[in-house]
């Protein structure tokens, strides 16, 4: 049960209130972790929130009715998608029932000018063909991820078709899951909740997703993106290969590699993103046990994690 939302009123015409978002209510999580949390007043919002507690609860009433509730694959769609709130169309979606990736998949098959990602974590495949499918057809990607030992095979996919990657290596959790679409243009759309884009996330947790199509909330949302962007190293495959940032070569190499010591772990995937090797606090030199071909080497350093494309001859 991943959901983070409260629901105030719901029968209030000026009172009902939503509070949702990525922060789960912990004082790390509010004094220290980038997050976000919004506070909607809306009486059919709060009322479609209250479908889906119920369904978990079991009942309408104060007490829970355990032989009905639902939770996981076990819901159901019940749920109405479409909202007006004031002059903004929103749309909400519950997971596992509602299939939120083939949702998050149409938004992005229809952005035309750029892509913000703020997305603790992204292993979900589905997504990570259609943001390469984005990125093929010009379509510019920056992403900000905090856990990119798990993301490594989406990371590499990003960096290797000219999206950007920022890698947030503070000691507080990036534990946004957001997307910006198309913000400056006519038809912007902020896509947030609890919802991680991965796996889980879309079969198995208790996850809640909304859609807003309004420049004011991509607007909010974009300065947000921003000033955490500035605050960030660039993960580049050109910093990793030139001058002082070399942290391993040859490159092209016969089997064995210099390691710069400032490495403490390295992973090796195939281009397919599947990961073939891990190596903890290596020596200074390592020897390539891998068939002829060209891999990604993601490098996790004292000062920020990189990647490299590594030719073995």
């Amino acid at each position: 049960m991943h959901n983070k939302f409260l629901i105030i009123d719901k029968d209030s015409e000026l009172n009902s209130l939503v509070i949702t978002g990525s922060m789960n209510f912990t004082s790390n999580q509010m004094r220290s972790d980038p997050n976000h949390l919004i506070f909607i007043q809306d009486k059919s919002l709060a009322i479609g929130y209250t479908i889906e507690f119920d369904e978990m609860w079991g009942s309408n009433t104060i007490l829970p009715n355990l032989g009905n509730a639902r939770f996981g694959a076990n819901k159901i769609q019940n749920t109405p998608v479409n909202y007006m709130i004031g002059s903004v169309p929103v749309e909400l979606y519950f997971s596992p029932s509602d299939k939120t990736t083939s949702k998050i998949i149409d938004q992005l098959k229809k952005t035309k000018e750029n892509i913000l990602l703020g997305l603790m974590i992204f292993t979900n495949w589905e997504l990570r063909d259609q943001v390469v499918k984005s990125l093929q057809s010009n379509v510019p990607v920056r992403w900000i991820v905090d856990d990119d030992s798990n993301s490594a095979g989406v990371m590499q996919a990003v960096t290797l078709n000219k999206g950007e990657v920022k890698v947030h290596s503070h000691p507080d959790l990036f534990h946004h899951k957001y997307a910006i679409l198309d913000d400056s243009g006519s038809n912007p759309v902020l896509i947030t909740g609890s919802h991680n884009w991965t796996f889980s996330a879309e079969t198995i947790n208790d996850e809640n997703t909304l859609v807003f199509y309004d420049q004011r909330m991509t607007n909010i949302f974009r300065q947000e993106f921003e000033a955490r962007w500035k605050e960030l190293n660039l993960t580049s495959q050109d910093e990793i290969r030139t001058g002082k940032n070399m942290l391993i070569y040859p490159n092209p190499s016969e089997g064995m590699l210099y390691v710069d010591r400032s490495i403490v772990k390295i992973e090796i995937f195939n281009l397919l993103g599947q990961k073939l090797k891990e190596i903890n606090n290596p020596v200074s030199q390592i020897f390539f046990e891998l068939a002829n071909g060209i891999y990604i080497f993601i490098l996790h350093t004292e000062n920020g994690t990189f990647l490299n494309k590594v030719m073995k001859l």
